[in-house]
């Protein structure tokens, strides 16, 4: 989980070079679309929660960051647009481990 948020980490701050506007309209359905994962996972986490909310807060800032990355015009629009596919992709297939891990009728 830590080489992954590193990973997510990285990400920001690449997204952050290209575009620091605060991007407020997609506070509310990027918030939704994580909180909605965090909350599936949660049940089966044990002691790991505290480390796992850090960890999709930072998926959070990564898919709101790629999102307000493409609402910026640029020339090459499949390029930035493929950003805003790719990071709710990446984070739901972060979650969807994530649930499977978390879940207790899954046999190990």
């Amino acid at each position: 989980m830590i080489a992954f948020a590193v990973g997510h980490g990285l990400y920001v701050a690449a997204y952050l070079k290209w575009n620091r506007a605060p991007a407020l309209a997609l506070l509310a359905p990027v918030s939704l679309y994580v909180v909605a994962g965090l909350w599936m996972m949660l049940p089966g986490t044990g002691a790991l929660m505290l480390p796992l909310v850090i960890y999709v807060v930072v998926i959070w800032a990564m898919i709101r960051r790629a999102a307000a990355c493409a609402l910026v015009p640029r020339d090459n629009l499949p390029l930035h647009w493929n950003r805003l596919a790719g990071a709710p992709l990446f984070g739901f297939s972060d979650i969807l481990l994530g649930v499977i891990a978390a879940s207790p009728s899954i046999p190990r």
